[in-house]
């Protein structure tokens, strides 16, 4: 057997069980492409001035705290110059 007749064998058995399917749901157009559903895009939220600009004074505020911290930390744990006993 070739391919070809393979092919076309396939190529029967497709028509006659389309055409099976066919006699027995007839409301169901086997042609007719299935319906696409459009996605759904999510909607952007945009922020409004008052709200951008509250977001950056509390943003401010909070890495002004973490360098704060950052320098109270690096202070305590810096020594100054050690002293030798007996020295």
């Amino acid at each position: 057997m070739s391919i070809d007749t393979i092919a076309a064998d396939i190529d029967d058995q497709i028509k006659r069980l389309t055409a099976a399917r066919e006699a027995l749901f007839p409301s169901t157009a086997s042609t007719a492409a299935p319906k696409k559903t459009a996605a759904k895009q999510k909607k952007k939220r945009k922020m409004s001035p008052e709200l951008k600009a509250k977001m950056s004074k509390l943003m401010k505020a909070r890495w002004a705290a973490l360098r704060k911290a950052k320098k109270a930390a690096t202070k305590k744990t810096k020594k100054g110059p050690s002293k030798v006993a007996g020295a």
